[in-house]
């Protein structure tokens, strides 16, 4: 459970700090397809917004539009989450 909060504070952290830099956001479905019909049309500067449908839609991916004029291309971010420990010297 720890790992699932810790995956979505930092996709919430993201979302934050990639809109106030001016990254348009939208979300996509597990397989990398848009969440919604419009696609990268959907991008959105409005991080509550994009948190709330996070919210429905916990599974979703970040992912930007990419190219010319926010085109049809897109980046995604996908993260794996994993205890990490750390053995230190005798």
């Amino acid at each position: 459970m720890l790992e699932s909060l810790s995956y979505k504070a930092a996709r919430i952290e993201a979302i934050a700090k990639l809109t106030v830099l001016g990254w348009f956001l939208f979300l996509c479905k597990e397989d990398k397809s848009p969440l919604t019909k419009n696609g990268h049309k959907s991008a959105t500067l409005d991080a509550e917004q994009l948190v709330r449908a996070l919210a429905k839609h916990p599974n979703a991916l970040l992912a930007a539009p990419a190219g010319p004029n926010r085109g049809s291309l897109y980046w995604i971010w996908t993260a794996t989450l994993r205890r990490v420990s750390t053995v230190l010297p005798g």
